[in-house]
């Protein structure tokens, strides 16, 4: 699996430098929106991934290669996850560092620093649902259906996340708990699928 994650960071890094500089720029500017949308992008770099192993006919290589079609459907969850740590990472120095300069508080620093795990939990949850239909109808036909997805779960998360939203009066590590089992459970469950629908792929 390893050889697969390795694959797809390159192509991705290669192909995608200037959207990669952007999703960086948009982790570090102190505005939760484009914090959120930074941490979304990272999870739909691996429908990225797909849609050019698609155009490269792939597939059809990989499979006359040792590469067993389980560690190819779960490289795609591997890429998803490290791109988004990578931007969660990014995006916590910046929230420490800006409020060390702007000497903000230390209840706000928490409370954006809370937002970061809980979007990412959120952007898992959507992955999770995206990659098997993606790998079920194809980059280009699943195209419009994850971004409808994308689109509605990115407003409705950020939006909702923001400090002042009636949200933080539910308890802060009852919500984190909750939404994190949601996103592991979401996470292995469409794993489980993504195999399956790997598995049955004819080539």
């Amino acid at each position: 699996m390893r050889g697969l994650v390795l694959k797809d960071s390159y192509v991705l890094l290669k192909q995608m430098k200037l959207f990669g500089i952007l999703m960086l720029a948009m982790a570090v500017i102190p505005n939760t929106f484009t914090r959120g949308f930074a941490i979304m992008y990272a999870s739909m770099l691996p429908i990225t991934a797909i849609a050019f192993d698609e155009q490269a006919k792939w597939d059809y290589y990989a499979n006359m290669m040792p590469y067993k079609k389980r560690d190819m459907a779960l490289s795609k969850y591997v890429i998803g996850m490290v791109f988004t740590l990578v931007v969660c990472v990014v995006e916590v120095l910046a929230i420490i560092v800006t409020a060390a300069v702007k000497n903000q508080s230390s209840v706000l620093m928490q409370e954006e620093l809370m937002i970061v795990p809980l979007v990412a939990a959120a952007a898992m949850i959507l992955m999770s649902v995206n990659l098997p239909i993606i790998m079920k109808m194809g980059a280009e036909r699943g195209r419009m259906v994850y971004i409808l997805l994308t689109v509605f779960v990115a407003v409705a998360v950020v939006g909702t996340v923001e400090v002042d939203s009636p949200l933080w009066q539910i308890d802060e590590n009852l919500l984190m708990i909750g939404l994190v089992a949601i996103a592991i459970a979401a996470l292995l469950i469409s794993m489980a699928i993504s195999v399956k629908l790997y598995n049955n792929k004819r080539y």
